[in-house]
């Protein structure tokens, strides 16, 4: 493969996993005003997702020789979490956000366009504020 391949292939994954992390940022208010049956599913699935982000851009957004995945520790930690919510309803573990410390050898020159927000009504900000910070466990 060559290196402009790899190049924009980056690119475009970084654009796409901004634009999600603003997804499941948008989205994480809807965990609190559901149900206490139905939040540690809602859970599950948003610490499953951003965990597998956090991963892509810990892999300086390389995705084309291997797929993305949570490994068989991190899936059960997870569930464990989980169920640690239907069971203790005090307890909210929090959501994994974007990784702090990547730094790109090949920069995007049109990185500060994205992350855009998703919602129409804020079609002329920059950027949008990402729900939190917490590393995966």
């Amino acid at each position: 493969m060559d290196r402009e391949f790899w190049g924009e292939s980056r690119r475009l994954v970084r654009r796409l996993v901004a634009r999600t992390w603003d997804v499941y940022a948008q989205a994480e208010p809807l965990l609190p005003s559901s149900s206490a049956e139905v939040q540690p599913l809602l859970w599950l699935f948003a610490a499953g997702g951003r965990t597998v982000l956090w991963n892509i851009e810990r892999w300086n957004c390389e995705t084309v020789l291997e797929r993305p995945k949570l490994s068989a520790p991190r899936k059960a930690a997870l569930v464990l979490r989980a169920l640690a919510m239907r069971r203790f309803t005090g307890y909210r573990p929090g959501l994994p956000g974007p990784s702090q410390w990547i730094v790109d050898p090949e920069p995007d020159p049109e990185a500060g366009r994205y992350p855009r927000p998703v919602s129409s009504a804020d079609a002329t900000a920059d950027t949008a504020p990402h729900a939190s910070a917490e590393l995966p466990a």
